[in-house]
């Protein structure tokens, strides 16, 4: 049983506690990229994200698009290492590879859940 529930990451707590989130193309659409992640590697036991290398956001608010996060990194294990950063407790489980777009799926863990 899959339950998606969509709200502001910026603006919002995340409602509840969930065994896996998903970010495809989301965290770095948002402004507090730190701030956001915590909150996620707060509610969850795993993730899932879909990211680039180099990645550049922006977000409509107030009726104008403001740029938000971007990074850019040389290799996959840099990307890695930033995001076991951001989502502190968490290691990488799995990376399986590019996809469209020369994104990457990456599956992330809480240490002492797997």
């Amino acid at each position: 049983s899959i339950k998606y529930i969509v709200f502001d990451l910026d603006n919002d707590e995340i409602p509840q506690n969930f065994e896996t989130i998903t970010l495809f193309s989301v965290l770095h659409h948002t402004c507090n990229i730190e701030k956001n992640s915590r909150k996620i590697a707060n509610a969850c036991k795993r993730i899932i994200i879909e990211t680039r290398l180099n990645e550049s956001g922006s977000k409509f608010i107030n009726g104008k698009w403001k740029k938000t996060t971007s990074w850019t990194h040389n290799d996959i294990d840099e990307l890695i290492r930033m995001l076991e950063y951001l989502f502190p407790g968490f290691f990488l489980i799995k990376n399986y590879g590019q996809g469209d777009k020369d994104r990457y799926i990456l599956e992330f863990g809480k240490q002492g859940f797997f």
